[in-house]
């Protein structure tokens, strides 16, 4: 409110008092790097992310996170860098493999629109192939553990982890129902060939917090249109779901 009015150093001192209050969880401080970088303070989200990693330098999805703030910034060497690191992370077991695979997915396509910018020779080049798609979304949260995720396509098609392919094409990879840390509640929606219509983002909030003292749970959802292709545009949007239950329809894209 206080940094929408102008008032940015009253918000600033706000962010300091909630980031005291969460007691320096990652979940607290995950929260006020969304907010950085909502108020595009890349620096201060960067610092954040990296604040987190240093104490869970497993996190796939908060150095996702940092890579996209990277990105954002228009630190597009570092970027590729910061996605690299998390392709060629050696993880044991399966946490984390589609979370690998869609931040492939991102770095091709700063690489498409940048590669002549910087040297990526040190990247093994299999790993290197554009793959372009109409519309891609990506849906995590501040939490680990985010409930259900699911995209209705036009026609009211619906995809999600019982139907992760479509018959327009297309396709969800992530949170499933039940088993939520193989993905770290993290979720991608993407179609090659976007039929014309609306695209809904629905959750489930039944898992919501209920304890008042708790960091409330944000959700965050990265839209991609024309990925990987030189007119790609991305928009980034923020959903507060305290006070929220049940299914929530948190917003739609239209194409």
């Amino acid at each position: 409110f206080f940094f929408g009015k102008g008032k940015t150093d009253k918000a600033q001192e706000l962010m300091y008092n909630a980031i005291e209050l969460s007691r320096g969880s990652s979940v607290g401080l995950r929260l006020s790097a969304y907010l950085y970088e909502n108020w595009k303070w890349f620096d201060k989200a960067i610092a954040v992310y990296k604040s987190i990693l240093s104490s869970d330098t497993n996190n796939l999805v908060v150095k996702r996170d940092l890579a996209l703030a990277y990105f954002q910034a228009g630190n597009f060497e570092t970027a590729v860098k910061t996605y690299y690191s998390i392709i060629t992370a050696n993880t044991q077991n399966q946490y984390g493999s589609n979370v690998k695979e869609n931040v492939l997915a991102e770095m091709n396509a700063v690489i498409a629109l940048h590669k002549n910018e910087f040297d990526i020779s040190y990247i093994n080049q299999n790993l290197v192939k554009i793959l372009p798609v109409d519309l891609r979304i990506t849906i995590e949260s501040n939490y680990s553990t985010t409930g259900k995720h699911e995209i209705i396509e036009p026609g009211n098609i619906v995809c999600n982890s019982k139907n992760p392919k479509t018959k327009n094409g297309g396709r969800y990879t992530g949170a499933s129902d039940y088993n939520y840390n193989t993905s770290y509640g993290f979720s991608e929606y993407a179609v090659k060939n976007a039929v014309k219509g609306r695209y809904r983002i629905k959750i489930n909030a039944y898992n919501n917090y209920s304890n008042a003292s708790t960091v409330p749970m944000y959700i965050r959802v990265v839209t991609f249109k024309n990925f990987q292709k030189e007119n790609m545009k991305l928009e980034i949007k923020l959903f507060d779901l305290d006070n929220q239950y049940g299914v929530v329809e948190l917003d739609e894209v239209k194409w």
